[in-house]
């Protein structure tokens, strides 16, 4: 059996978008480096905080120091995180895509081999 235009035609893309989706897979999936705060620290932010409250502004305060932000006025860690799934999502997304892609051209492939091994 000699591989015809078509069957070039289709493999090509069909190894290219199996490519893509494997590398935007692995992108999704990487990790990413998180910081925590230990034990310790918040304990540390704890007694500050017992030592001398803000009237009003304790629960934002404490809910920034346990998400390791530095203050109110700073970007949340919330924030960040949000942005960082969406990033993953996209990601995630455009490995569906080619894995989409890839299907349909190795269903044709499969079609134009079925064709040339028993069609003709």
């Amino acid at each position: 059996m000699v591989a015809t235009f078509w069957t070039w035609a289709f493999l090509l893309p069909a190894l290219t978008a199996l490519l893509l989706a494997g590398f935007f897979a692995l992108l999704a999936i990487s990790p990413s480096p998180v910081a925590i705060p230990s034990a310790q620290q918040l304990r540390h932010w704890w007694k500050r905080h017992a030592a001398d409250p803000r009237p009003g502004t304790s629960g934002p305060q404490i809910a920034e120091s346990l998400l390791n932000s530095s203050s109110l006025s700073a970007v949340s860690a919330l924030s960040g995180a949000k942005g960082d799934a969406d990033i993953r999502a996209q990601r995630f997304r455009y490995a569906i895509r080619s894995m989409f892609t890839a299907l349909v051209f190795l269903v044709a492939l499969l079609l134009n081999v079925l064709y040339l091994a028993w069609g003709r």
